[in-house]
């Protein structure tokens, strides 16, 4: 997977600028609340692409710095071309899952994919700027949020919710978000 930059930031909390220009660091950092709380300011994964041939835009993006409390994983797959818009998992052409763990404990949002429906999520692209064409794949700079209440999956010792909120730039300082 190509690894792209970007910055990832939870409202209440500052960013001091964003990662331009690189193709192999990614900045972020986030906030997680409910029975599982922490932060995290390294992301591990982070890729998007539309696929010409299926019609679909994926996005995922993964937090498995080490050592660390908790890991966090979003998966995302929408119909059609990525556009200025919210998606969430009432709309038949999105799926998404987002999971976090603490050990074996697991909290998860997903709807979709032939998965049983638990938790919420959403995602937000405020801005969607194509940047690349190589035959049947179109890659983007995007800025939005991802927001999900996530659920205790049984049998893994996990209770109560956890939710996470967090805003997104990839790229150049055009789409990050002001210096704070």
């Amino acid at each position: 997977m190509r690894q792209l930059a970007f910055i990832v930031f939870v409202s209440g909390c500052s960013v001091s600028s964003c990662s331009a220009g690189s193709n192999t660091v990614t900045v972020c950092s986030g906030t997680v609340q409910g029975k599982l709380m922490g932060t995290f300011s390294v992301c591990n994964e982070l890729d998007q692409r539309y696929r010409a041939n299926l019609d679909t835009w994926a996005f995922t993006a993964n937090y498995t710095e080490l050592p660390t409390v908790f890991t966090w994983s979003t998966d995302w797959e929408i119909k059609g071309e990525p556009r200025p818009r919210q998606f969430s998992q009432e709309q038949p052409d999105t799926k998404c899952n987002i999971t976090m763990k603490k050990g074996s404990q697991t909290w998860v949002a997903r709807h979709g994919a032939g998965v049983p429906a638990s938790g919420t999520c959403q995602l937000t692209l405020d801005v969607v700027n194509e940047i690349e064409v190589s035959g049947n794949v179109t890659t983007y700079k995007v800025k939005g949020s991802v927001t999900a209440l996530l659920e205790a999956v049984p049998g893994t010792g996990a209770s109560d919710t956890v939710n996470v909120s967090l805003a997104l730039c990839q790229g150049d300082a055009e789409l990050c978000p002001p210096m704070m």
